[in-house]
């Protein structure tokens, strides 16, 4: 988490609500046309990029692997014949996720770039997002929400604010929101094109969608539950459904099945780079999450997963309880208990309010029903003007004592010394050789993962389940 976003006070109650939701597939676009001008987009791409890199956990900082990008995007965007494509920013973020704003603005996060394998997969990914910018599909999206939420107030809407005030003034939901499978298809075929006509195998468009997939099963195994959506996950963004898989590789086998790869080239540019969690916004270690910038740590429950976003830390446990974590700048003439009950709770009747320290800091906590599930609050203050706040939802009936396993939990928060915030370091992607000898489970043995090692490793180098590396072959490990 950055600090400018972690400190920004976000509606907890809100993004509670909002875990148990789920985006619904669109269908077609026909006869749906973009309501802003090209210019317009270009405005409104320029106005949103900013919140994307607070959004995303800011750019990662890599020079030469900026450059390389760049050129590989201006050479597929010059191939494809879309002069308002710009340079991809590469967002610092573990999640697996490419998009599109309004104006050809595009970004990859580094998790797709460590699960990339070769230079022909980038590019087909890179060309799937030129494929919808050079469709408009952006703006089209925006249209589509703009729709939806005209029918709520048409009049209001339509003539109080002009259409690109009201676009803008949708923030994240008009360009987050899933494509449909039209768009989809039609960007899966540009892109396809674009990347082999660029001299890439076409069949680099299939095995990245097969690496994707195989990498999100690995993730839903280690949540406490499946999740349909995620903010951070491009399967979520770009469903790589059956029909839409069949497809692609219609269009693979409609094009000659020659090209280049360039795995060795990929592979020296990624060598080194950051895996998982940045130091800038906090690192997870098990069940522990450590942030070394703003020097603190605090431990879960057993049982709870936890996963790092920008704006906060969401932690998933059994029987669908949920720990949130996140901060907040604060007066520091107001008593903890009052911000607690006044301020951050104020729309919410908290029952058992009390007051507490440890660790050397002052806490105030309290409870409520909602529904059949209760949650907790918790604010701490960490000094004069920040506090830190911890949601705890579960079953009814385990919140009102405050005590046992979430007590535990909250008092683990902890401030980190001078040495130990100093001594964490992030994962990094290093590129090894293989020799005679190595298997993917002696590789992996190296990894600092506690599960599925050897399953991880083949992920990671897009090797089937059950193959070997093969002597001589360039492979990624992840290294502490």
């Amino acid at each position: 988490m950055v600090l400018s976003a972690f400190v920004h006070r976000i509606g907890g109650f809100a993004l509670l609500l909002g875990l148990s939701g789920c985006a619904q597939g669109l269908e077609g676009d026909t006869g749906l046309i973009p309501l802003i001008s090209v210019r317009e987009e270009a405005e409104i791409g320029r106005a949103q990029h900013p919140r994307m890199l607070v959004k995303f956990g800011g750019a990662y900082d890599d020079k030469p692997l900026d450059e390389y990008i760049g050129d590989l995007t201006t050479n597929l965007a010059r191939r494809a014949g879309i002069p308002g494509v710009r340079k991809v920013t590469v967002l610092n973020t573990p999640g697996v996720n490419a998009f599109a704003l309004p104006g050809g603005y595009i970004y990859v996060t580094r998790g797709l770039l460590a699960l990339a394998n070769d230079e022909a997969e980038l590019a087909m990914v890179i060309s799937h997002e030129i494929g919808h910018v050079a469709a408009r599909h952006p703006a089209k999206r925006i249209a589509r929400v703009a729709n939806a939420q005209l029918l709520d107030n048409p009049i209001g809407r339509l003539f109080t604010i002009g259409p690109a005030r009201m676009i803008n003034s949708l923030g994240s939901e008009g360009y987050v929101a899933l494509y449909s499978r039209l768009q989809e298809f039609e960007a899966d075929a540009l892109g396809i094109r674009v990347g082999a006509d660029a001299g890439y195998l076409p069949a680099a468009s299939t095995s990245f969608l097969k690496s994707m997939g195989r990498d999100q099963d690995l993730r839903n195994a280690g949540l406490n539950r499946n999740q349909s959506r995620n903010d951070g996950d491009y399967m979520s963004a770009h469903p790589p459904t059956p029909d839409r898989f069949v497809r692609a590789q219609q269009v693979v086998a409609s094009l000659p099945a020659t090209g280049e790869r360039r795995r060795d080239a990929y592979l020296a540019k990624i060598d080194g780079l950051v895996f998982g969690d940045s130091r800038e916004n906090g690192v997870v270690r098990g069940r522990e999450f450590l942030q070394p910038v703003l020097g603190f740590a605090f431990k879960v429950p057993p049982g709870f997963a936890i996963q790092n976003r920008p704006n906060a830390i969401i932690a998933l446990g059994p029987n669908k309880s949920i720990l949130l974590f996140d901060g907040a700048l604060v007066d520091d003439t107001m008593p903890i208990a009052d911000y607690l009950v006044r301020d951050w709770a104020e729309k919410l009747t908290l029952s058992g309010v009390q007051k507490f320290r440890f660790n050397n800091l002052e806490a105030a906590s309290g409870y409520a029903s909602i529904g059949d599930r209760e949650v907790r609050l918790v604010a701490i203050r960490q000094d004069a003007e920040r506090v830190y706040r911890f949601i705890i939802m579960d079953q009814k009936g385990a919140l009102a004592g405050f005590d046992g396993k979430y007590l535990k939990f909250v008092k683990s928060f902890r401030q980190l010394s001078f040495s130990e915030a100093k001594a964490i370091q992030p994962l990094r992607i290093r590129i090894r050789t293989v020799r005679p000898g190595d298997t993917a489970e002696s590789l992996s043995a190296r990894m600092p993962f506690a599960k599925r090692k050897a399953e991880r490793f083949r992920v990671l180098n897009g090797l089937d389940r059950g193959e070997q590396p093969r002597v001589g072959q360039r492979v990624k490990l992840v290294v502490g």
